[in-house]
């Protein structure tokens, strides 16, 4: 299954995720979570996609097991018609993991035009939405639309940019404090393409993301630095934080895939406006990802570089909370957390809080969503 027909079929796959059989550490979460970011590290997740008879929870786990660990983001792409709180964002969230709620104006029919919600004529579904989000309490990554540049047919920069507007005007009436919005564009974005990122950038929003992936094509092998640096060089240029919301890399030459896991490792560390990466573990086919198989699973060796990486400390920090209300979070593997911490004050909207946050480090609420190396 290819991206794009992932999220036609993802309505009915969080509807129907199986969470019989598996016990899980509830996440003690409260309404009034600000923002989310890592100081010591960055955050390690992935996106997972099914095979033949699993459900996605089974994809999930079965990529865990691989890796030898919990992640603490796990990425739900979800077509127009799927609730952002759903059985899967459910099921994540309530075992100590920050999900990155994707949602796209596509789906089954068809899609929304950005021009219709800019105008205003999806209000009801967006602050419906917005509302169950923000009583859900937990706190969540949340992108609206990644990849426009992508979508023509749905219309253009300006279109998604007043939709992004739209939408972020929505959960701040709603009051959405639990949400961190990042604006998340492809790789080559950065580079220029599709009319550069000032084309694209929206008025308000936390942090920037990014997509890209090594696919290898005629032997242009593209390593992780390479196919972000444009990107981290955006965000530093404009303080924002960063965020690789999805990446992949094909197999190469012999061991070529796990030395790629092992050098963007490295990148990552010397790159501190990066808060956290997340690995689509898939197969694509059609466009220009087809015959391209991301999964971590296409060697030994890069499965093993895969845990590799997400067993160092780097990707192992603890993610951090600023609290309007001064509620301590225990960490997800049980226990009680630092102790009681004063609330830093609510700001005004989204992107102040996440300014705010930064500059209040004497007010951070640290809890591991990791949940450790995985048991039986």
């Amino acid at each position: 299954m290819d991206r794009r027909a992932f999220l036609k079929t993802a309505a009915f796959t969080t509807a129907g995720v199986a969470m019989a059989g598996f016990a899980e550490t509830t996440f003690l979460a409260q309404p009034g979570w600000a923002d989310i970011a890592s100081d010591a590290g960055d955050t390690f997740g992935a996106s997972v996609q099914t095979i033949g008879s699993q459900t996605t929870v089974e994809a999930l786990l079965a990529l865990e097991a691989m890796a030898g660990r919990r992640f603490d983001t796990v990425h739900n792409r979800m077509p127009w018609q799927t609730h952002l709180v759903n059985n899967y964002s459910e099921f994540i969230a309530n075992r100590g993991q920050v999900p990155i709620l994707s949602w796209f104006t596509r789906g089954k029919g068809g899609g929304v035009k950005w021009a219709d919600i800019a105008a205003g004529k999806q209000d009801d579904r967006i602050t419906a939405e917005a509302t169950a989000l923000k009583a859900a309490g937990w706190p969540a990554y949340f992108c609206f639309h990644k990849e426009p540049e992508n979508e023509p047919w749905l219309g253009n920069a300006s279109d998604w940019v007043a939709a992004h507007d739209r939408v972020w005007r929505i959960f701040q009436s709603v009051g959405v404090t639990n949400a961190t919005i990042v604006a998340c564009f492809m790789a080559p974005t950065f580079r220029g393409s599709y009319g550069g990122l000032a084309a694209w950038e929206p008025p308000h929003y936390d942090v920037l993301g990014v997509d890209g992936y090594n696919r290898n094509v005629h032997g242009n092998w593209r390593t992780f630095e390479k196919i972000f640096t444009p990107a981290h060089g955006s965000a530093t240029a404009r303080n924002r934080k960063l965020f690789v919301i999805e990446h992949g890399c094909v197999e190469g030459a012999p061991g070529q895939k796990a030395q790629w896991f092992a050098d963007a490792t490295t990148i990552a560390k010397s790159w501190p406006e990066l808060i956290g990466v997340s690995y689509n573990h898939e197969t694509g086919h059609s466009g220009k990802d087809a015959n391209m198989n991301y999964r971590v699973d296409t060697s030994q060796s890069s499965i093993n570089a895969f845990a590799a990486e997400g067993a160092t400390t780097f990707f192992n920090p603890s993610q951090i909370f600023y609290s309007t209300t001064g509620t301590t979070v225990p960490p997800a593997g049980g226990g009680s957390g630092n102790g009681a911490h004063r609330a830093t004050p609510k700001p005004r909207n989204v992107s102040d809080r996440h300014r705010a946050g930064h500059h209040h480090r004497r007010h951070k609420l640290r809890a591991r969503v990791r949940g450790g190396s995985l048991g039986a």
